[in-house]
């Protein structure tokens, strides 16, 4: 059995595009070595991430990412067991909105959802990007 858990937060300060590349290189270097997979989600101002794997090691990451300065007001949405990971195989797949075009973000968030059992978490991510899109002006000047 596996452990999905979803949280929000916000960032400590806005969040640059070189900020973000290094966030996910740290975390795609732990998460491969936890057997952690999932979605991290940002519009430079606030996080919406999924992971899920083994418990102990879902329950670690969960407690680094808390202790972590980058983001603060961290809100718990979803802790489940699953039987199978939704996130695919990836340590862990990065979405922000930056220079791309506005649908270009909603699309690829809409791709990196597709196989997610679960239509309220699909919805709750296609939710966020769209509403991102509105922040895309002030992100371009990060």
């Amino acid at each position: 059995m596996l452990t999905q858990i979803v949280y929000q937060s916000r960032a400590a300060q806005p969040l640059t595009r070189r900020g973000y590349d290094e966030l996910l290189r740290e975390c795609r270097r732990r998460n491969a070595g936890d057997g952690i997979t999932g979605l991290l989600v940002s519009d430079g101002l606030t996080f919406l991430q999924a992971f899920e794997g083994p418990t102990d090691a879902a329950t670690a990451c969960l407690a680094r990412i808390a202790s972590d300065r980058r983001h603060h007001s961290i809100v718990m949405i979803r802790k489940v067991d699953v039987p199978a990971r939704e996130f695919g195989t990836f340590a862990m797949l990065g979405l922000l909105p930056g220079l791309a075009e506005a649908s270009s973000f909603v699309d690829r968030t809409k791709e990196a959802v597709e196989d997610v059992y679960s239509p309220s978490l699909q919805a709750l991510f296609i939710g966020y990007a769209t509403l991102g899109r509105s922040k895309m002006p002030q992100l371009r000047s990060l």
